[in-house]
């Protein structure tokens, strides 16, 4: 790219504000496939992060891969999200923060996996469905990536955010069952220590709004802006980190839901913590009472697990 077209665009970014500008230049390195072009140009616009490089390109190679991958799987991995939709649909629920409540419900209680247990382990995994579910690896990373793709087959949209939490106190916490043997406090300082312990959630956005939730640790937050968000259920914030957000959302409408985090003029959560207390209190009973009904799910996707879980196997990434 020559330095006229490069004074040309700086041009157009004087229209928008930093931060917008920052979320344009990485669409535009994931959206050119010659790499060596994509560098050149960010190169210019001395847009990348110092030292970070060799780092950006390594996250770039392994996500291609990775949806090269998620294609191989493609049929059977939607069909388990489908038919989850569906089950939403049976159930009754009626707006994206219930249906939150429900891959909560469901990953933290097993239906997600052939064994029927969910512990929390320090393990990176990768797509196509976010982690192994024989052998129950997983960290937020892959819980907030299943999600995504689980909102994003109904008829909101979702991306993940990665996030640095600071003086997080909760004075909401749900009652919902845990199939883990570990502390998550202590598993999580632990194990995203090599990520300055940094956070993976969700960025959903609603017909009245956007908001960000953690299905990890069951927490509702509400933008400020592009950078910060303050938590709904508590006390306390979390820094939004653009590098790698921008990283780990390479889908078509993960890409084009960060977009609205950056041009919207509306970041109100359309939820506030008495919405989220009662919405996880008439869920937590909704689905008590039909138990049958989510276990019939379960059983119509054991099969598609097991075939999924197969193909897992060499897919794994252990950190």
């Amino acid at each position: 790219m020559n330095d006229d077209k490069v004074k040309v665009f700086y041009k157009m970014l004087e229209k928008i504000s930093k931060d917008s500008q920052e979320h344009l230049m990485y669409k535009i390195f994931y959206s050119i496939n010659d790499l060596d072009k994509s560098i050149e140009f960010l190169k210019k616009l001395e847009m990348l992060p110092k030292n970070s490089l060799k780092m950006l390109l390594a996250y770039y190679t392994a996500d291609q891969k990775k949806v090269t991958l998620e294609l191989e799987d493609n049929e059977t991995y939607n069909s388990i999200l489908k038919k989850g939709i569906k089950l939403s649909q049976e159930l009754g629920l009626s707006n994206s923060l219930e249906l939150c409540i429900l891959y909560t419900y469901l990953l933290w209680n097993g239906y997600f996996s052939t064994t029927k247990v969910k512990p929390f382990e320090g393990k990176v995994v990768s797509n196509p469905f976010s982690y192994n579910d024989e052998k129950n690896i997983g960290i937020c990373l892959n819980y907030s990536d299943l999600l995504k793709d689980f909102i994003n087959m109904s008829k909101y949209s979702s991306a993940i955010i990665v996030n640095k939490p600071s003086n997080i106190k909760i004075n909401y916490s749900p009652e919902i069952m845990r199939n883990i043997k570990v502390n998550m406090l202590k598993a999580m300082k632990k194990n995203l220590s090599f990520h300055a312990n940094l956070c993976a959630s969700n960025l959903v956005i609603d017909k009245e709004g956007a908001y960000i939730y953690d299905p990890t640790n069951i927490l509702l937050f509400e933008l400020e802006n592009v950078k910060k968000a303050k938590l709904i259920n508590g006390e306390g914030t979390c820094k939004i980190n653009s590098y790698y957000t921008h990283i780990y959302n390479l889908s078509k409408k993960s890409k084009s839901t960060l977009d609205y985090m950056y041009f919207s003029d509306n970041l109100k959560s359309p939820y506030s913590r008495k919405d989220f207390i009662f919405s996880f209190e008439m869920c937590m009973e909704l689905f008590k009472d039909n138990i049958k009904l989510i276990y019939d799910y379960y059983k119509d996707i054991y099969k598609e697990l097991k075939n999924l879980n197969l193909k897992q196997e060499k897919y794994t990434l252990k950190k």
